[in-house]
Formats: C-alpha cells, structure tokens, sequence
C-alpha cells in the first residue's frame, strides 16, 4: 500500500474498501475526498489516511491520485504528523510530474512546506512558500495568498519573529473575514494568541483565545478546542494562575487521547510537568517530561522535543542531577525552527559541576544574546 501513516494493527484501511466491488477507484475519488475531509473534521485522521492510502493503491488516474494524496497531505498535517504528510507529497509530486500540467494548484508544495517547517527546516519551507505564494499571487487567488501567509506566520512564531508573524496574521485574517471563511479566520487566531503571549500582550492573548475555546466548544471540533486549551492554558501559566492552566492542559489531554493525537498528548505532558516543578512536585515534572521526550523522538517533532528538553534540564537542576542538566541544555541548544536558549540553565549546570569558566563564559553569552526582561525571567525560573 501507498502508506501515509503508521499502519493500522487491524488493516483498517482495507476493511474501509472492501465494498467497492468492480466500481473503479478512479470514479469514485471526489466521493472519497468527501468521505476523508468528514472523517478529518470529525477528529479521526487514522482512518483517513488509511482510506486514502487504499485508494491511491487502487487508482490509475493521475489526477485522481494527485487529489487524493494532497488530501492525505492536509489531514496529516492537521494531525500534527509531518512524517506522513511528507509520504504523501511524494506522491502527489509524482502524480503531477506524471500530468504536466501547468494550471495544476501547487498545493502540494504548500503541504510540504508546513511538514518541513513542523520539522523545524525552516529556510526551506519558508523557500517553499514563497514558490507557492508567487504562483497564486499570479493567478489573482488572493485566498491562497492569505493561506500561504498563515502558515509562514506560523513558521516565523517558531523562530521568535512575533512581530512578524503578527503583521501576516492580521492581513490573512482581514482577507478570511472578508469571505467568510470562518475555519481559518479561527486557524489565524489560534496563532496570534501564542504570538500575542510571546510578546507579552497577555490582555489581547486571553480575549482571543477564550473567543476561540468558546467557538470550538460550539463546533464540537475536539481537535482544534485541544489546541485553543492548550494555548490558553500557557497563557494562564504565563499570568501564574496554575490551577487554571492545569485544568486547560488536562481537558486538552483527555480529547487528544479520544482522538490518537499522540504528539499533542505530548505537548499536555510537558505542559503538566512545568507545572509540577513549579509546585515543588519535581520527580512527577520529571516522569512527565521523560515520557513527552519518549513521544517526540519517536514521532519526530524536533522543535517540541528540543522544548521539553529544555525543561527537563531545569528540572534536573531542581533535583541535583547536574549532569543530565547539562545534556539536556546541550541538546535543546541551536535547534533549527525555534529560538530556544538554555544558555543560563547551562551555566548552572557547569557551575554545579565546577567548571567556572565554562558556566561564566555560558552565563554571559545568554545575557549578551537576551533582553533585560527575558533576564530576568529566566533567573525567576532558576532552583
């Protein structure tokens, strides 16, 4: 099979054919894609993939195959699962490759770009979609365009570049409200709210993301609602109200375990474990982060495993474990798609271990690289 995904234990994805009898795949795709974007909004992207996966197995039709690994792209992305909507481009480029067709949508290389950029390569997803957006600002697809900014918006946050990002979201989001495209109005506001908390605009990151929790508790989209919780209950965490932000971070944890987004139970975990340390409860932060880590490295988000290293550096540093402070710090260093610096927790972690030098030399690094607040902040969260 043409696989996009883990395979399912049960062969899932053959059982979801089996009835299709002599009627050719090739007639059927528009069906399929139907099917597959109702599976996709109800929360249920294995079964997606599996259904496109056969489908694509069975087709001839190139442009069949085009669509519906494109659509396989989409879904996996949604999924958090950059690996599988990788697989699928493939498959998509061969299709278009194989049709030649000039007036094909690049949507392809859109997908792509998001899968890289989850993957934190950066330079060239953010190449990606500039291709992508040059080609549909040819076209006058000004939609497109407004899409392609969204997810470079999302790209630039990863890295830091809030302002940036902010700029982009706010001219996407005008083109959304404008034709009423209400799914990624919302998807604009689910990134201006991390953004929004980044640069310490906490009043507009609580309005719009309990604005956006209360639209998606309407939609009942547990997927999205998952992601609205777990921004909100970062921004709790910001403004030191931790038992709100637990509660967020564990109503997040409950839908993506209903839904087999494991990467996003992850997310939760570390979340958890933050909080943890913060109550003093330092060995649950530990178990907490290990197991989120465990996640990452084995369904590969290299930003979000770099994070959780992070933390679980200062929290090594809480239990005395001086060395594994230093590893962890060392291995969230320099990672490609985020703007992490462990630099002070390095320090402290070489300090503990008596290399002055090395610690004095780490701790000033950060101080020239930060500003006073982030300083300042990062001394706040320090044993």
């Amino acid at each position: 099979m043409t696989r996009f995904w883990e395979p399912l234990p049960d062969e899932r994805a053959r059982e979801l054919v089996s009835d299709w009898g002599a009627v050719p795949v090739d007639e059927l795709w528009p069906v399929i894609v139907g099917v597959v974007q109702n599976l996709d909004r109800r929360s249920r992207p294995f079964e997606a993939l599996a259904l496109l996966s056969a489908a694509c197995e069975d087709t001839s039709d190139q442009r069949a195959m085009f669509e519906m690994s494109c659509t396989a792209g989409d879904v996996a992305v949604n999924a958090s699962e950059p690996l599988a909507a990788i697989a699928a481009t493939r498959v998509a480029r061969r299709a278009a490759d194989e049709l030649d067709d000039s007036t094909l949508d690049p949507r392809w290389q859109l997908i792509l770009g998001h899968a890289l950029g989850d993957l934190g390569h950066v330079n060239d997803a953010l190449g990606l979609y500039r291709e992508v957006r040059d080609a549909y600002a040819e076209r006058g697809m000004i939609v497109d365009v407004a899409n392609v900014d969204l997810n470079v918006a999302i790209v630039l946050h990863g890295i830091g570049e809030n302002e940036k990002a902010l700029g982009l979201l706010a001219q996407a989001a005008t083109v959304f409200a404008g034709v009423g495209d209400d799914d990624q109005l919302k998807a604009c506001w689910l990134t201006m709210s991390p953004a929004l908390r980044c640069l310490r605009r906490f009043d507009e990151a609580l309005i719009v993301n309990l604005r956006l929790v209360e639209l998606q508790r309407a939609a009942e989209d547990p997927r999205l609602l998952g992601h609205a919780l777990v921004n909100l209950g970062n921004i709790y965490e910001s403004n030191d109200d931790r038992e709100a932000a637990k509660e967020c971070y564990l109503e997040a944890l409950s839908l993506y375990r209903r839904i087999g987004m494991v990467g996003d139970e992850a997310i939760c975990l570390s979340s958890l474990g933050m909080l943890a340390r913060g109550n003093g409860q330092y060995k649950l932060a530990e178990s907490l982060q290990i197991e989120a880590a465990r996640v990452f490295e084995a369904h590969p988000r290299p930003c979000d495993l770099a994070i959780v290293r992070y933390q679980l550096a200062l929290t090594s540093l809480y239990l005395g474990k001086w060395s594994e402070a230093r590893r962890y710090a060392e291995l969230a260093t320099d990672v490609p798609g985020t703007d992490l610096d462990p630099g002070l927790v390095l320090s402290e972690a070489l300090r503990c271990l008596g290399d002055v030098e090395g610690a004095d030399r780490e701790g000033r690094g950060f101080v020239e690289r930060q500003d006073e607040v982030t300083v300042r902040e990062e001394k706040g969260v320090m044993p």
